[in-house]
């Protein structure tokens, strides 16, 4: 049963009608008789977001806000109650995962295929167009079969900044959509409108990995096979990339000191004033960047931490005393 609170003034409390703030928790309407397995909000939006639900049987709902077909109902009109989309736009195949992005809809079926549709204009879409779709497209440039299939997943960006990623069976990336912090991996700031893969080391090699939208800018982490940790994309003004430089890079650059990555997150929300947390496998909690309200834990004083021994390199807190990941909404 699927309970919603919030913003309701597009549709989105899908109770069938239309209304303000809510402070209390609303019956979603039209699923009573269907198990639902799975719900997906973009995290970020406040008055103009859509919802995505998915079902036992390998159905997909949508309803709220519409205004670039992210419904995929083939309109761009707000949608006030759930809407199921006909299974023979995924080509009849059951659905087993669904994702959003800012004004994008992405689905994953039992065979790896993938499946877009709303906001294009940077080619997170991945169907080799940058016009929105109103309904679901299958994406382009990808073969499951011949990539043993999909081991991560993740929607990233925000409206016009938006971007499409995967991590193959094989340990590669593939990416779509904006690229012009590096964040692909794949020694280029192009732009791509289909899923494309990237060859860079130490890609064929990685286990998992995170890509995040922050203050405008994109990085993206990942874990190799042997434990160590790797980045590419944007470091602020702070090192936040953890390589022990600024500025932006599109080959990825080693992690120092982190190991067994198990998740990681940006705070900060002021220009480039941001500071990285990389938590470890076996709890132990490492951070750097910007630090002028001491959210990193480490008994020192400054805003810009040169680390442990002066190379602008993560460094452990020796305060922390216990862990707890936070997974991001949109990844999975």
């Amino acid at each position: 049963t699927v309970y919603k609170t919030g913003e309701g003034s597009n549709g989105e409390m899908g109770t069938g009608n239309t209304q303000g703030d809510v402070q209390t928790w609303f019956w979603v309407q039209g699923f009573e008789d269907k198990r639902i397995i799975k719900i997906s909000v973009w995290p970020w939006d406040q008055n103009n977001h859509h919802c995505m639900a998915l079902d036992e049987e390998g159905n997909v709902w949508t309803w709220g806000y519409n205004d670039q077909g992210q419904i995929g109902d083939g309109r761009t009109q707000n949608k006030t109650a759930p809407y199921r989309i006909p299974q023979k736009y995924f080509d009849n195949e059951k659905v087993i995962d669904i994702v959003t992005s800012q004004r994008s809809s992405y689905a994953r079926t039992a065979s790896d295929n993938l499946y877009a549709w709303g906001n294009n204009d940077n080619g997170q879409l991945g169907d080799n167009t940058t016009t929105d779709k109103y309904r679901p497209v299958k994406m382009a440039g990808w073969d499951p079969a011949a990539n043993n299939g999909i081991a991560v997943w993740q929607a990233c960006g925000q409206s016009s900044e938006s971007w499409f990623m995967i991590l193959d069976g094989n340990g590669y990336l593939w990416s779509t959509g904006q690229n012009n912090y590096g964040q692909f991996c794949n020694a280029t700031t192009t732009n791509l409108s289909q899923l494309t893969k990237s060859e860079t080391a130490p890609n064929g090699d990685i286990v998992d990995f995170w890509s995040i939208y922050w203050n405008g800018y994109k990085t993206t982490y990942m874990r190799h096979k042997d434990g160590r940790t790797f980045a590419c994309g944007h470091s602020g003004g702070y090192y936040i990339r953890g390589d022990g430089a600024t500025g932006s890079i599109s080959t990825p650059a080693e992690v120092d000191k982190v190991k067994n990555l198990r998740d990681v997150q940006i705070s900060g929300n002021y220009s480039d004033q941001a500071s990285v947390h990389f938590l470890q496998e076996d709890g132990r909690m490492f951070s750097y960047g910007y630090d002028s309200r001491n959210r990193q834990l480490n008994p020192h004083a400054g805003s810009n931490w040169t680390g442990e021994d002066g190379t602008n390199k993560p460094f452990n807190n020796v305060r922390w005393a216990g862990s707890r990941p936070v997974q991001q909404a949109i990844r999975t």
